[in-house]
C-alpha cells in the first residue's frame, strides 16, 4: 500500500517541482524525469477529484 497525500500536499510538491524545472539548473534528463512527475501528480489530483 502506496503513500496518499492530501490534495494540497501534491500541490504544494509540484509547485517545488516546477520551479525547481524553472530554475535551469537540470540536465535534460532529470528535467525530463520531474516532467514526468508533474504529469503523474496531474493524473491523481484528476483521480481524487471523481
Amino acid at each position: 500500500m502506496g503513500l496518499k497525500p492530501s490534495p494540497m500536499q501534491a500541490v504544494l510538491v509540484q509547485e517545488a517541482v516546477v520551479e525547481s524545472i524553472k530554475s535551469g539548473d537540470l540536465n535534460q534528463y532529470e528535467e525530463d524525469l520531474l516532467q514526468d512527475f508533474c504529469n503523474d501528480i496531474d493524473l491523481y489530483l484528476v483521480g481524487v477529484s471523481l
